[in-house]
């Protein structure tokens, strides 16, 4: 059913109007939705290539664990890239990093979810990256595209290992545009 949508479909929601049971079928189709558009599971080799950071300031807590970028940030691993004005790292007791917490106007997360494939991009005023739940969460004015596919809302929820968008309305309302497959 969704192959038959025109390119210019999208489907807007307020959640501040929408009940509960609404709002679980609205959750219960971005998950089929981000099923149809294909797996988003990250390379495999990204996690375990080196994190490379460049930013204008650094300053390096070894006891708390947190690490604060400033300037012009960009982070790298392996086919991932995040930006930032201002940019958080949080390692956990092992010196693991655990989190990154960045923030930009706009802050620019993207990743290559599988080989051949275009990269998945999103873009908000704050970003938080979860390591260990493999999630991106973006608030103000949250953007991601998945292939030809747009996402927005006040706060988008990228599940990078399990292939779903989770987009929340708020202040502002969730649009989805949705390409037909064999629009490529």
């Amino acid at each position: 059913m969704l192959n038959k949508l025109q390119s210019s479909s999208f489907l807007t929601l307020a959640s501040t109007s929408v009940n509960s049971k609404l709002k679980q079928i609205l959750q219960l189709t971005l998950v089929l939705l981000a099923a149809y558009t294909g797996s988003a599971l990250a390379l495999p080799g990204d996690r375990q290539q080196p994190i490379d950071v460049v930013a204008d300031n650094a300053v390096m807590n070894d006891k708390t664990g947190i690490t604060v970028l400033t300037g012009n940030v960009k982070i790298v691993q392996g086919t991932m890239l995040m930006t930032a004005d201002r940019l958080e790292i949080f390692r956990d007791a092992k010196g693991d990093i655990n989190k990154m917490i960045g923030t930009g106007k706009p802050a620019y997360f993207t990743q290559q979810q599988q080989p051949e494939q275009p990269y998945s991009k999103a873009w908000g005023k704050h970003m938080l990256y979860s390591v260990a739940k493999q999630t991106v969460t973006i608030t103000g004015n949250a953007r991601v595209e998945q292939l030809q596919d747009k996402f927005t809302g006040s706060t988008v929820i990228y599940h990078m290992d399990k292939a779903i968008v989770n987009a929340i309305g708020g202040k502002q309302r969730v649009k989805m545009i949705i390409q037909p497959k064999g629009n490529k």
